[in-house]
């Protein structure tokens, strides 16, 4: 069954909505089209998508999801499906994302609501509305008010295209502000309320021991030495957006098994995405020495030092990853860390990377047989990067 233009019925509607529930629940898989049918991975640039086998909307059809009071206060579907694939992402992040994607980013109140009706661990919604309860809660049991919103609908549209959005509920929100300063305050506090601590533990000490005793002598010297040298890890950035071709899902599969996995097939399988993962890396080069990497997809918690441990940042190509970074721009970021663009090898480079001074992943769709090759030269680029710009990162001693 093809659905190739936006239908504008409950009927439809609602078919989409469970198509897409039937989809999710059953693990079957969907497919993001061009507008010639053929395949691709970005949900952007879809025109089209296909659920199964053989059933295909337009990415842009409406669902009886509703989320406002109005008749055209309903989700579609790629805002549906943009938001079931960064449904584990944190909501401001999520947010962010969408904004960039220029996709209507599904309310925070729904967020719950709308995996548990997606995932059928609920049979029913409030939100979704049949075309009867639409037009009761819509008008207040006014059925001529609905008919006539229905009426008007290509009335509404043409007025809406010729409107500018200035602000929205998601750009206040989201805010503009740095709060950067607070966590630099807060890590001086924490790191002098821990120096007095020691302090007050070395005295104690002391003062046991006693001047001259024999037992003193036989403390360890490491115990009055404020400032021994810790491990420190290099770090690794990844996207947070589960739509990106490297991220939590699948990064230990790329960097440590020397292979590429779909993240959608880890994320549909039921896995949930680590916090950050440590995994060790035994070098391929002479360059440097065995290292214990950290991998992170969210700079939200980094102390100062942490800044300056990152070795290399994938990215896909989105400037929100970057919001609240300690460099102002992607251009600055990929000054101070070695940077990746994972993408298709057939795929062009979006231009907005042009300028960013990153390294292209080129990854074979089917061609498995590759990955391990690709994965090699991407740890060759690591290990010169961190020897000659961050030779500190070896100093663990």
């Amino acid at each position: 069954m093809a659905v190739e233009d936006e239908s504008h019925s409950f009927e439809e509607w609602g078919k989409a909505l469970m198509d897409l529930r039937e989809c999710i629940t059953k693990n079957s898989g969907y497919t993001y089209l061009d507008e010639n049918k053929n395949k691709i991975e970005s949900i952007e640039n879809s025109k089209f998508v296909k659920f199964g086998a053989d059933t295909i909307y337009n990415i842009k059809q409406e669902t009886n999801y509703f989320y406002g009071n109005t008749i055209g206060e309903k989700y579609n579907l790629i805002s549906l499906l943009f938001f079931w694939e960064n449904r584990d992402l944190a909501y401001f992040p999520y947010l962010i994302a969408a904004q960039s994607a220029k996709i209507t980013a599904v309310g925070f109140t729904y967020k719950s609501d709308l995996v548990d009706f997606l995932t059928s661990k609920k049979d029913t919604s409030e939100n979704v509305k049949t075309e009867l309860e639409s037009e009761s809660s819509l008008t207040g049991n006014d059925k001529k008010g609905s008919d006539k919103i229905l009426e008007n609908q290509e009335f509404y549209k043409n007025i809406k295209k010729r409107e500018r959005e200035i602000i929205s509920s998601n750009s206040i929100i989201c805010g503009n502000k740095s709060f950067k300063h607070v966590i630099d305050i807060a890590d001086n506090v924490l790191k002098r309320l821990s120096e007095n601590k020691d302090d007050k533990i070395r005295s104690t000490q002391l003062s046991k021991i006693g001047s001259g005793s024999s037992e003193f002598n036989k403390l360890d010297n490491k115990t009055f030495k404020r400032t021994k040298k810790t491990k420190t890890a290099p770090i690794i950035v990844v996207p947070a957006a589960a739509t990106s071709l490297v991220n939590m899902y699948n990064v230990l599969d790329l960097l440590k098994d020397q292979k590429f996995t779909d993240s959608r097939t880890v994320m549909n399988a039921g896995k949930e995405k680590p916090r950050e993962h440590y995994f060790e890396h035994k070098p391929i080069s002479n360059l440097i020495k065995t290292l214990k990497y950290r991998i992170v997809d969210s700079t939200q918690d980094f102390r100062q030092d942490d800044w300056k441990n990152i070795v290399c940042v994938f990215t896909a190509g989105a400037t929100w990853q970057f919001t609240n970074w300690h460099w102002n721009s992607p251009k600055e970021v990929f000054e101070n860390c070695l940077g990746f663009y994972p993408k298709y090898h057939d795929e062009r480079p979006k231009d907005i990377v042009k300028g960013w001074n990153i390294l292209p992943i080129n990854i074979e769709r089917h061609k498995r047989h590759t990955d391990r090759a690709m994965t090699i030269e991407i740890w060759n680029q690591v290990e010169r990067f961190i020897a000659t710009k961050k030779p500190w990162l070896l100093d663990t001693e």
